[in-house]
């Protein structure tokens, strides 16, 4: 679990894939939206332009008054947040997409292969 900050808000993160993904209520927090089920809401009105890569559920454990129970939790990739914020209409939607492109922008100089090409040296014709 990675943990960012988006302004001021903390937001945890879920590993999955080895990647960053957020939950539905992150998202919403860090959107400010009041109501928690806001992201899922939008996510329900354009499903058709989400991905495998971009959304899934998953079984997490979701604390209750009786207790913590497993259940399935709908998680965002980056890219996903991202098309989340893209349809969001609160205030801070605009700096919220740009905060996770620079996310993206890092991961991708992190995961570049670290290439160096392999000298040859050019046979001599004579």
């Amino acid at each position: 679990m990675t943990t960012l900050i988006f302004r001021n808000t903390i937001l945890e993160t879920i590993s999955h894939n080895r990647e960053i993904w957020f939950t539905s209520a992150e998202l919403a927090r860090a959107l400010e939206y009041t109501e928690t089920d806001a992201v899922t809401k939008i996510f329900n009105r354009n499903k058709d332009e989400f991905s495998e890569c971009m959304t899934t559920t998953v079984n997490l454990g979701v604390v209750r008054k009786t207790g913590t129970v497993r259940m399935p939790v709908r998680i965002f990739s980056l890219r996903g947040a991202h098309l989340i914020a893209m349809f969001a209409r609160t205030h801070i939607a605009k700096e919220f997409r740009k905060w996770v492109l620079d996310i993206l922008d890092k991961q991708a100089v992190n995961q570049s292969p670290n290439f160096t090409p392999q000298y040859q040296p050019k046979a001599v014709e004579r």
